[in-house]
């Protein structure tokens, strides 16, 4: 299989997958939010009820990028920018642009390349120079697929999505309750 098949592929598959995850991640919300509520109809509530704040999370580590990507980052602004889109362009193409330019500088910033590429080939922009970061898409769409995988597994998308009836339902919470007595929800 040529390069060029491969990466057209892998742009594919990683479009596919970004959007799967938003979609999971969602689902994911809702399946912890019955679970919870769930937790809280039990006679350990006070274990599982959530403790201070949490709403800052971890910033992820910016990663130093090749110039290459500096380049790349202001092609697709000169296409993108909000500013820059003419007039005669309908509301639907400005809404998408406005995505792509979003997406780029959300990536740029955190030095993330393959959602600045994928955004560059919604653009049509020439993305041949990087063609040879294969393995880079490839390692991006398998931290998407582990990260689905991992939410997935969890209590909370069992208990949500894989139990149908209320009586399973039932025995589930009272067995994890029994498993995790005694832990802060943190641990588990």
């Amino acid at each position: 299989m040529s390069n060029n098949v491969k990466f057209k592929r892998l742009i594919r598959k990683y479009e596919y997958l970004t959007e799967e995850c938003v979609d999971i991640e969602e689902m994911n919300g809702e399946a912890n939010r019955a679970f919870k509520d769930a937790l809280m109809g039990t006679e350990e509530k006070e274990q599982y009820a959530e403790k201070g704040d949490n709403t800052e999370k971890d910033k992820p580590e910016k990663k130093q990028l090749p110039s290459k990507y500096k380049k790349l980052f202001r092609k697709i602004v000169v296409k993108s920018h909000p500013d820059k889109i003419k007039d005669d362009v309908s509301e639907k193409e400005k809404l998408k642009l406005k995505d792509i330019y979003e997406t780029t500088v959300e990536a740029y910033d955190l030095g993330e390349p393959v959602p600045m590429i994928v955004c560059a080939v919604k653009l049509e922009i020439d993305v041949t120079d990087f063609e040879e970061d294969v393995k880079e898409i490839e390692n991006a769409c398998k931290s998407i697929e582990e990260w689905i995988e991992t939410i997935q597994k969890s209590s909370a998308w069992y208990y949500h999505y894989v139990l149908k009836s209320e009586k399973e339902k039932e025995e589930f919470i009272k067995k994890f309750v029994e498993v995790t007595k005694g832990k802060e929800l943190g641990e588990l």
